[in-house]
């Protein structure tokens, strides 16, 4: 919303009236959702590995302790 708000309100002398005003700053914020799904597509994924959560690493370290007693 709120960089929405912020193209919006540059062009708003631009606003001619031929639609509702909610429709105007509904094509704004159209484009805003697009740009911000292309610019999550072009960034690498975010993997996060199960080894990494911390009941996962103590019951693996528990495992390690109980092999080594």
């Amino acid at each position: 919303m709120q960089s929405t708000f912020q193209k919006v309100l540059p062009e708003l002398p631009r606003f001619r009236g031929d639609a509702a005003l909610f429709s105007w700053m509904c094509t704004f914020c159209r484009y805003e959702i697009a740009a911000h799904w292309r610019a999550r597509a072009r960034r690498e994924p975010e993997v996060r590995l199960v080894e990494e959560a911390p009941e996962v690493r103590a019951a693996l370290e528990s495992l390690a302790r109980a092999e080594s007693d």
